[in-house]
Order: structure tokens, then sequence, then C-alpha cells
């Protein structure tokens, strides 16, 4: 009998242990762990060797990611404490490369190692001739992954980089610099590239720079006739001071400065039939901590966004299907030509004209284009958002559009101007949805209290 209440008792453990659920008994996973980083070799194609814990076996499940972008390694090698990748020497810079290994989409925490490309060059200037105190734009190879470490000289005077983008800094022409012909270099870690040329023009009476001035018209067409092929640099170096009954003012403060929105035409239709609607929001303003200034101090700004619904197939509703994250271009005065910073994608943002009173009582007409990009971003279910998928239903959200404003009646004033009415045309650049115009849209004018904050 004794030995029947044994079995019985260890029947029914085995049984409890049986019913207990295997989320209650597995182990969570492993998160990847970085110790050390080494280069092995340090040719054109360098292989790293990355030494931690939870690696793994399978390499179908592991990425390694350089410096938290696109940049992917590809993996030669898997072990649970090491991996063997190789990377491509032209996706990296000089200095300090930092790698990060997910598995299973579990990352790591950031592994470093110094790598070092030799002697830097300078592949173009972007423009070839400014006067002093203008932002100009040096596109190379072998920079330095740090901005700060890339030193800048102009006629070996150094300046100090203001914002590093990919493969290019951004600096500003020294104020007191002679006119005429001049020489840049660019020095990382005691390397110095060849000297190019530049040219410091004299700056004009009315110091518009890159303008064509009128007597009471402030006017510019880009020279390329493509958008962003200048970019916003003659917007940025308005500098003219205009007196009003309130005191003397800057022009950039006058005519643009402010959030400006309107809803318009999206160039779709929905599931239904519904003309879809997208909100656009042009935002010129001055911040000091944009993505790419490492100076910090304060810089003009303009911020193009187009913001669609969240489910792009469905009507616009403000409360069930409000207006959400869509398409955007930055621009700034360390970034003239613009850039877009998200994990997957980067784009060129610009103006291709504008057209602005000088006269500070009279109303203008200002005219904009831009060409922003959709983030890729992949999924965010905290957010419900699923931008893996965009373009992917029945209705295809444009990965790649141009915006274009003309505001027909540009109020000018302190502290921010009044763009009342303006036609918006949203083109759809793969031809996906083609294009559409909303005439005579309202603008809103939205004060703020501080500017815009970004997430990146």
């Amino acid at each position: 009998m004794k030995f029947l209440k044994v079995v019985l008792k260890l029947c029914f453990l085995m049984a409890t242990l049986a019913a207990i659920s295997p989320a209650q008994t597995s182990s969570p996973p492993l998160i990847p762990t970085i110790q050390t980083v080494t280069v092995l070799n340090n040719d054109a194609y360098p292989l790293i060797e990355i030494r931690g814990a939870g690696f793994g076996h399978d390499q179908s499940v592991v990425q390694i990611f350089i410096n938290d972008t696109p940049q992917i390694a590809t993996i030669a090698q898997v072990k649970n404490k090491k991996i063997v990748a190789q990377l491509a020497g032209n996706q990296l810079c000089s200095g300090v490369v930092s790698v990060r290994v997910f598995v299973n989409k579990l990352a790591s925490n950031l592994g470093n190692f110094l790598y070092d490309k030799g002697v830097p060059t300078i592949t173009s200037i972007s423009p070839e001739h400014a006067e002093a105190n203008s932002v100009v734009e040096i596109k190379g190879e072998n920079l330095s992954c740090q901005p700060a470490n890339n030193l800048v000289t102009f006629n070996d005077t150094p300046v100090a980089v203001l914002g590093m983008a990919n493969s290019t800094l951004s600096v500003r022409v020294p104020d007191n610099i002679v006119t005429g012909p001049a020489n840049i270099r660019v020095i990382v870690s005691g390397h110095s590239s060849d000297s190019k040329a530049f040219v410091i023009d004299t700056k004009p009476v009315n110091n518009n720079n890159n303008a064509t001035p009128t007597d009471t018209m402030l006017k510019f067409k880009n020279a390329t006739g493509l958008v962003g092929g200048a970019g916003f640099t003659p917007m940025f170096n308005i500098r003219d001071m205009v007196k009003t009954n309130n005191g003397e003012f800057p022009l950039w403060d006058m005519n643009f400065y402010g959030t400006h929105q309107a809803i318009v035409k999206a160039p779709w239709v929905t599931t239904n039939g519904t003309q879809q609607l997208a909100l656009v929001t042009l935002d010129c303003r001055y911040n000091s901590n944009l993505p790419i200034n490492i100076s910090k101090t304060k810089e003009k700004y303009v911020y193009v966004l187009i913001s669609y619904p969240r489910d792009p197939e469905k009507p616009y509703d403000e409360v069930e299907n409000p207006f959400w994250w869509g398409t955007f271009a930055l621009c700034s005065e360390s970034a003239p030509k613009g850039f877009i910073s998200n994990s997957r994608a980067t784009s060129t943002g610009g103006i291709e004209s504008f057209e602005i009173s000088k006269d500070p009582t009279v109303r203008s007409k200002i005219t904009m284009s831009a060409k922003v990009i959709a983030p890729d971003l992949g999924v965010y279910y905290e957010y419900g958002i699923n931008y893996s998928k965009a373009g992917a239903g029945k209705v295809s959200m444009p990965k790649v559009a141009t915006i274009t404003m003309t505001f027909n009646d540009a109020e000018p004033g302190i502290p921010m101007g009044d763009y009342h009415l303006g036609d918006v045309t949203i083109t759809d650049e793969s031809g996906t949805n083609g294009s559409i115009t909303t005439n005579s849209t309202l603008f809103k004018s939205k004060l703020v209290a501080e500017d815009i904050t970004f997430f990146w």
C-alpha cells in the first residue's frame, strides 16, 4: 500500500510538471554581448574579430551594423563567443568605428575599434566660390568618424567644422579672410590632404549672396534647374536688415520665421474612392541642436514635412485616422543641401526658387520646392506603425515625393511672417500616384515655444 501511495504521488508530481506552460519554464533569450573588437587586417576590406557571448551558431540570424547606420558587415564565421566579419573600407572613416551585433533582432552593446584610412582627400567643394562668413560643403575621402577630428584650413588658417553628414563637412568661410584665390586643406590624424583651390568673393553692397536682387524684390533661381542642386544656401545667406516702425529686424525673420501649416490633397484616393488628405508643415526657425550640428550654435533651418493619415488606405479622420508621420526634408546652415537621417535612407532637399519682397510693409509671393523621402524604419508596434509595408498595400504611400509651394499672399511681420494663401503640389516621384495640386489653400501660422525636437 505504501508503495502504491508513493507511485500515485510521483504520478501526480509528473502531471503537475507537465501542466506547467513552456513560457513559465523557458529561459529568456540571451542578449548578445561584445567584449572586444580586433582588426585582423587593415586593407581595403578589413577583417575584424568580435569576441563576447550570446552570438549563437546560426549565421542567418546574425547581423552587424557599423556606426549604427545601414552599413552591414559581411559575416565570415559565427561562433557563440566569436564572430569574424569583413567590412568595406569605402564605408568606413578614420578614427573610432563602432559595431553592434544583432542576434534574432536582439541588439548587443556597442563595441569599438580604431581604423586609420591614411591620407584624406578633397573630392569637391560646393560652392567653389563664396564670400566671407558663408557656409561651404567639403566632400572628401578618408575623413575621421568624429567631426571635430577633421581639421579644415583656409590659407592655413583653421576653421571650426559646423557639421558632418556622411563624407561631407560643413564649414564657415572665415570672416576676416582676404578676397581672391584661396586654398583649402583637410587634416586628419596628422595626415594632410592636397590643397584645393577656392575663391573668396567680394561682398556685394546689398549682402544678399548668390541671389539676384532688384530694387524691391529678391529672387533666386536654381542654376542647375534641378531641385536640391544648389540647396538652401542662398536662402540662409539672406542677411539684409529692414527698418520698421518697431525697429530694425533681419529680413529672414520678417519673411520666413515661423511655422506654417495647411491641409491639402494627397495624390491618391482611398480604397473607398475618397480623396485622401495630407498635412503640410513648413518650419523656418533657429536651432542649436540639429542632428549634424557639432558647434551647438543657433543656426537657421528649414523643415518641410508632409504628414499622411495613419492608415493611408482609409479616409482622414481627426480621431479615428489622424495625420501621422510621412515624408520630410531638413536643411540648415551647416547642411544647406539638406539631409535626412534615418535607419535606411538619405536624400537631398533644396529650394528650386524663391521670390520675396524686400519691403517689409508689402505682401509678397514666395515660391519653394523641396524633395522629401518617406522614412523606412521597420515595424513600431507601440505606435501602431508598420513602415516596412508602406507602399505594399492597395494604396502606395510615396516613398519619394516633391512638394512645391507657391504662397501668393505672404505678409511679413515680427515675430513671424504670415503665409495666408498658397498653391501646393505634391508629386509622387515613382509615378505611381501622379501629381495633384491644391489651389488657394489657407495656411495657418502656429507659434511654438520650442523649436522642433529631433529624435535621432
